[in-house]
């Protein structure tokens, strides 16, 4: 018997299409919305609620005054087995699996997670599928002053492991990406740098470095990462990468985000600390060589009298270097172990 795509109704919301839930305390947890049962998202019931008059989207019947899971619906999705309704992945895969296969599902589409290269740094809004956004962000978003797509070729080390590295030279001004294709003998992986200004009305502005794939989550399993931000010729940190953010997590939304969250998404420095670490710099190469007057004990003037002693971060020049080591993964597509069958515990197996 052939197993069903996540396309089958039974598995998506009714109103906004998206695969449900069994986590409880997910916003993608069917709920009852009418007393016959019919059943939408969490997220669409509260949506609907906001209406002066909210009715069933189904049977147009007056809504029930109380948000209750349909815990039937969440069963069947904990043991539910499905396969992508989109790409050509044949296997079998549990309702956890699905949802997150979706969101990088080749053939899923999505907004450009990008933003523009205007006055306001406006969040692009090119809808594509997953499959077409580097082709896409290859002709709309390659920043000015950059030679294209970077090639780098990774290094084998031991246990099966690679390593790549790529150094940046740039010149910051507001926004900027860097594009590179990381090859091996068996594959290319696609990524991208991304470095911006954040301003707050509350707190000093930020430059953000965040670092994008272009590829499934399960192509590569990453370990150490690191970015090495260098300012002038003796000022640097070193910073570890938090995570690669995926092609569905738009900059505007993780803007958002409480600052927790965000550090777990991107590497955040103070663009003050930034200037302070080119200013040093540029006070120690001064003091390195000394002047006439110098040598006649004449007194130097202040460091803040001194020319060009407050940079400002349009002239801010750093070189970023990343490095990251991972493993290619032979078996690409499951993003967990398919769930035992209910009935006979063995493996869900792969569709036929």
């Amino acid at each position: 018997m052939s197993v069903p795509t996540w396309e089958d109704t039974q598995y998506r919301c009714q109103i906004c299409m998206q695969i449900l839930s069994s986590d409880l305390g997910s916003e993608m947890c069917p709920h009852i919305v009418c007393e016959n049962i019919h059943t939408v998202c969490k997220k669409c019931t509260l949506a609907i609620r906001q209406d002066p008059t909210p009715k069933c989207p189904q049977c147009r019947q007056v809504l029930r005054k109380d948000n209750v899971p349909n815990r039937d619906v969440i069963f069947m999705l904990s043991i539910a087995n499905m396969r992508c309704g989109g790409c050509d992945n044949r296997v079998a895969m549990s309702c956890a699996t699905a949802r997150k296969h979706s969101k990088e599902c080749s053939e899923n589409h999505i907004l450009c997670p990008l933003l523009n290269n205007d006055i306001i740094l406006s969040q692009c809004t090119h809808s594509m599928s997953v499959s077409s956004l580097w082709e896409h962000c290859q002709q709309f978003h390659v920043s000015a002053n950059t030679n294209g797509t970077s090639l780098v070729t990774a290094t084998p080390c031991e246990n099966d492991m690679w390593t790549a590295m790529l150094s940046i030279s740039l010149t910051f001004e507001r926004n900027h990406y860097t594009f590179f294709t990381v090859t091996t003998p068996k594959s290319k992986y696609n990524m991208c740098v991304h470095v911006t200004k954040e301003e707050s009305a509350h707190a000093d502005p930020k430059i953000a470095i965040c670092v994008r794939r272009f590829f499934a989550e399960t192509e590569l399993t990453f370990y150490k990462k690191i970015v090495s931000v260098e300012v002038g010729t003796m000022c640097g940190i070193l910073v570890p990468i938090p995570t690669m953010l995926s092609v569905y997590e738009d900059f505007s939304s993780l803007a958002k985000l409480d600052s927790k969250a965000r550090a777990d998404k991107m590497i955040q420095i103070p663009v003050s600390l930034l200037t302070q670490m080119q200013r040093d710099d540029e006070v120690d190469v001064d003091d390195a060589l000394p002047s006439t007057l110098e040598m006649q004990d004449s007194v130097a003037p202040p460091a803040d009298s001194r020319p060009n002693s407050r940079v400002p971060v349009t002239r801010l020049k750093m070189t970023l270097s990343i490095q990251f080591w991972f493993q290619q993964n032979t078996t690409a597509v499951p993003l967990q172990e398919p769930p035992r069958s209910p009935l006979n515990g063995s493996k869900s197996p792969e569709v036929q």
